[in-house]
């Protein structure tokens, strides 16, 4: 055999030593060395390139070793009474978790609308809303349902709330894209769904410097809410995954 074939040969076998670590499926060596892959991987392959993917796979397998001793090890720890216990903790701590993120989510959903709408009227609702970006339209009352609503294409404003818009950056982001459909008859304006009625809601809201100073501190306490209850699950979830670290700190 060549270097290069030597190499391949052994790049399956260490595959083979991380699958069985894994408790994957492993490949036939010798039906592999025969077949006409093998001998097109070894004509088109550099040996430079075969020796560091050698390299890469056995560092892959000390990494597979040590996961698979960890997993052992908790999964020992959690059959114990004191491990069970521990685990169910920490799987309620997570639960409530979420639970906290989804009711944040909700009830500072609920208090945008109800101060919008006072502004704006009724029609207006909150079509998105996630960490830093929050998007409000004007609801079609016809097709919308009491499952579902419709919004009338075009009759949104985007806000846009970050502490840090770049890397590096620790300037504060506010700011807003009305978006425009053309052209639209100045005469009309009082009926919802009306271009004219769009741009007189929305310039209520940009008129008000109270509410837009309101809006922007929610969504900045929001976002920094969002992110600690995140960083409190990772937290719980690195712990779970791995019990012993918390013991040894």
């Amino acid at each position: 055999m060549t270097r290069k074939e030597n190499l391949l040969i052994e790049i399956c076998r260490m595959n083979n030593r991380i699958a069985a670590v894994r408790g994957d499926k492993q490949i036939d060596v010798e039906q592999y060395g025969h077949s006409g892959r093998f001998y097109r991987e070894a004509k088109e392959s550099k040996e430079y390139e075969l020796k560091e993917r050698l390299e890469n796979l056995n560092r892959s397998y000390e990494r597979a070793v040590e996961e698979k001793r960890l997993a052992d090890a908790r999964d020992a720890y959690y059959a114990t009474s004191e491990g069970a216990a521990h685990k169910a903790r920490l799987e309620k701590a997570i639960e409530q978790k979420i639970a906290e993120r989804e009711d944040l989510r909700r009830l500072t959903i609920e208090a945008i609308e109800n101060s919008l709408r006072q502004l704006m009227g009724v029609h207006w609702g909150v079509k998105r809303f996630d960490s830093g970006y929050l998007e409000i339209g004007v609801i079609d009352a016809v097709k919308s349902t009491s499952e579902r609503r419709e919004f009338f294409f075009g009759h949104d404003i985007e806000v846009r709330c970050e502490e840090r818009s770049f890397p590096g950056n620790n300037k504060e982001c506010f700011e807003c894209n009305i978006g425009t459909c053309g052209s639209f008859d100045m005469r009309c304006g009082a009926t919802v769904g009306e271009r004219a009625m769009f741009y007189a809601d929305a310039g209520k809201l940009l008129g008000d410097m109270q509410t837009i100073e309101w809006l922007r501190i929610t969504m900045r306490d929001y976002n920094r809410t969002f992110e600690q209850i995140g960083e409190e699950m990772s937290a719980l979830h690195t712990e779970l995954n791995d019990p012993f670290k918390r013991e040894e700190a």
